[in-house]
């Protein structure tokens, strides 16, 4: 069966406050310890040094056992709440999934 690494990259709204910024990770991390078909999550501000990021700024990923689990996801209600929060907060978004051998 393969897995899903969910992927989101996000610039975030020049109004975007630390305080904002904030209240994304913490509710990256509720997101994590709620739902359980997130089988992990990982985010952070890039420290690559090539300095190829394209103006993103934050990321997050998170791995999933199947499409379905992802899916489950995308639809939970805190998922929802959640989206609706960071879309208040960025410039642009984008997310990438890629296949996995779960």
């Amino acid at each position: 069966m393969t897995g899903i690494l969910h992927i989101v990259l996000v610039t975030f709204a020049t109004t975007a406050t630390g305080d904002d910024r904030a209240a994304i990770r913490e509710g990256l991390r509720c997101l994590g310890e709620a739902i359980p078909e997130i089988v992990s999550l990982e985010e952070g501000e890039s420290i690559s040094t090539e300095g190829l990021e394209d103006g993103f700024e934050y990321a997050f990923a998170m791995r999933f056992e199947s499409a379905s689990d992802r899916d489950e996801y995308l639809s939970h209600p805190m998922h929802q709440e959640f989206g609706g929060v960071l879309g208040g907060c960025v410039d642009r978004i984008a997310v990438f999934d890629l296949p996995t051998r779960a």
